[in-house]
């Protein structure tokens, strides 16, 4: 009995747990595009862009509302991500003597190529010492939904650009979660049905000018067919528009997260 009576004592002074404090509700999708729209208007656009692409990664707008956001969004993006002009997610990375830009963009987890897009650089060999350089810190990752044929460019889960794709037939392209492991520019085909070798300068080439392997031969590659762009066309690839395929090829590096949803 005192042994039992002693254990009753103990869980008298366990200490009681306290409730969960309720999660306060997520604005709604219009009062949330009202809030961006005040926090673009007060020069607040990395803010703005947090919020709209709240609305876009989770998917918490469709059809008509979910390109008018996106809409917005590639407007802020266009100065934040797209020019030299100065952003609060953005560095200032001042070059060294000898220091080529292949160093500054494995510093930064991104490519030279992106870094030259975002600084209006043609030529590379012509960056001089001490030249100041808008940098981002990556690395970009990818989002493919089927359903929508739409590949999204994200950093750090928000949204960066969108691109519409060409698919697998007969459900052949795989889903799940990707890596980018290798990445090729004017790359040679080899199709595995009938052995065929296509050149990488040939015009029958139907990879096109770019080619991002994910793995068990599937890749996200150009086309030379742009019509098939938003149709369920390809052997289970992702192909893009050569203009789009280029700027996707730029954006992710060895390593980047691809995922593919239905």
């Amino acid at each position: 009995m005192p042994a039992a009576s002693g254990a009753a004592e103990q869980l008298e002074k366990a200490p009681v747990a306290e409730a969960a404090k309720p999660v306060p509700p997520k604005p709604d999708p219009e009062q949330a595009i009202e809030k961006a729209a005040k926090l673009a208007e007060e020069g607040k656009a990395t803010e703005a862009v947090e919020v709209l692409s709240e609305l876009v990664v989770n998917d918490r707008v469709s059809g008509a509302l979910r390109d008018r956001v996106i809409a917005q969004l590639d407007k802020l993006n266009a100065s934040l991500i797209f020019s030299p002009a100065p952003a609060s997610e953005a560095e200032v990375y001042v070059m060294g003597h000898g220091e080529v830009l292949l160093h500054v963009a494995k510093l930064y987890q991104v490519t030279p190529e992106l870094l030259m897009r975002i600084n209006g650089i043609r030529d590379a060999r012509r960056i001089r010492a001490r030249q100041r350089l808008k940098v981002l810190r990556g690395p970009f990752s990818a989002r493919i939904d089927l359903s929508d044929f739409e590949l999204l460019i994200l950093l750090n889960d928000r949204y960066v650009k969108r691109y519409p794709v060409g698919i697998g037939k007969d459900k052949s392209t795989p889903t799940g979660t990707f890596t980018v492991t290798s990445k090729l520019v004017n790359p040679t085909y080899y199709d595995s049905v009938n052995g065929k070798e296509v050149a990488a300068d040939d015009p029958q080439n139907p990879l096109g000018e770019r080619w991002l392997g994910i793995g068990d031969g599937y890749g996200i590659h150009g086309t030379i067919e742009p019509e098939t762009v938003g149709r369920a066309a390809s052997r289970g690839c992702i192909r893009l528009r050569e203009p789009d395929v280029e700027e996707v090829y730029d954006f992710l590096t060895i390593g980047s997260t691809v995922v593919i949803r239905d």
